[in-house]
């Protein structure tokens, strides 16, 4: 039994770490007399595609994206277009979805005429339609940030503007005087950063 055929075995059995030895040490038959250089440049995505699964079912995202791109690359039809599902699951469970959208950008105009690019670019559409956000919507995620982190939160105000795809929220603790009059506390000055999927890419704190 040839290496590719024990780690399909390994695959359906749910034994990701025997299956993904087998697919590493397995090499397709370079070009000559049973492959041409198409069918083996074919081969190697395979390859990739299949150690992108491994990854995934390990733990290991990251790697598996990475993967899952190259493989996107080279495979046509049925496979092109599981890949392009598989490295679009993960983009969207890890939160960078912009990411995705930024690497599948930046190809030339003939590579994204394939199928799997054109369902891809049109599902990270869909995607970061059904999760648009506004003004309100940014600032009720700062403010279960702050509370969570400070032990002034509600006494806290928030302006919130856009920059690129990013929203930037600047919090001013506001305090008041025994007279009524609001002051702004020294030190209390907060910046979240939330990106274009909702998440909180960064917290800094201010004067």
């Amino acid at each position: 039994m040839s290496p590719d055929q024990a780690a399909r075995g390994f695959e359906s059995e749910g034994r990701w770490d025997q299956a993904l030895a087998s697919w590493s040490v397995w090499e397709p038959v370079p070009p000559g007399e049973l492959y041409c250089a198409t069918c083996w440049r074919y081969a190697r995505g395979r390859k990739e595609y299949h150690i992108g699964i491994c990854l995934e079912r390990l733990g290991e995202p990251e790697a598996a994206k990475e993967l899952y791109w190259k493989a996107l690359g080279i495979l046509q039809t049925d496979e092109a277009l599981e890949c392009a599902r598989r490295l679009l699951d993960l983009h969207q469970s890890t939160g960078t979805i912009i990411e995705l959208r930024q690497k599948v950008s930046a190809l030339m105009p003939k590579a994204r005429e394939t199928e799997a690019y054109q369902w891809l670019t049109g599902s990270i559409r869909e995607s970061q339609s059904a999760t648009f956000l506004d003004e309100a919507k940014v600032i009720e995620i700062a403010r279960k940030e702050i509370e969570s982190r400070e032990s002034w939160g509600d006494k806290a105000r928030y302006e919130a503007r856009r920059e690129g795809e990013e929203w930037h929220i600047l919090i001013l603790r506001v305090d008041h005087s025994p007279d009524g009059k609001e002051v702004f506390t020294p030190g209390g000055q907060r910046l979240v950063i939330v990106d274009g999927q909702g998440k909180v890419i960064r917290y800094l704190l201010g004067r």
